[in-house]
């Protein structure tokens, strides 16, 4: 399972935050700062059994219909921006710089992927918070949040 904590160094005070980073490759052209979903490829091994794996990225849905839903689904932030097809850096978790959807993100805002662009916006209820905003920002802007895309935080957001 992937965490947040580090190992500090001796004497160190606070958590250290590491960024988890992942190799994917990319279901259509992606820019940094965007935020994904982690699609799954099942793979029939017969008569050995099934295999699935978990590395491919996928535009963010709705419908609880698996693993790329915003209310239960794994997301990740791109680190760098990854040609449709080809393999790319992404953060699984980690402080990172997010791409905002929506009119104005404050500081402290919980935030969730949106199936109608590739950003983070304000969480609705229901949906899976997977980031903090840790700076102010409007539509479109790129900015450092707090970033869970496999446990996300707290579950989803409460009316």
């Amino acid at each position: 399972m992937a965490s947040f904590f580090g190992i500090a160094k001796p004497g160190a005070k606070g958590i250290d935050i590491r960024t988890h980073t992942v190799t994917l490759k990319a279901h259509a052209a992606i820019t940094k700062g965007q935020v994904v979903a982690v699609s799954r490829t099942i793979t029939d091994l017969s008569p050995e059994g099934t295999v699935v794996v978990f590395d491919t990225t996928a535009a963010p849905g709705t419908g609880a219909d698996g693993v790329d839903d915003i209310k239960c689904g794994i997301f990740v932030c791109a680190l760098e921006n990854v040609a449709s097809g080809a393999e790319g850096k992404f953060a699984l978790s980690g402080i990172v710089d997010a791409e905002y959807d929506g009119d104005t993100t404050a500081v402290g805002d919980a935030l969730a992927a949106t199936a109608a662009s590739l950003a983070l916006d304000v969480a609705a209820n229901g949906e899976k918070v997977i980031a903090y905003a840790l700076e102010a920002g409007d539509d479109g802007d790129v900015k450092k949040v707090l970033f869970d895309g496999l446990n996300g935080f707290s579950g989803n957001q409460d009316a």
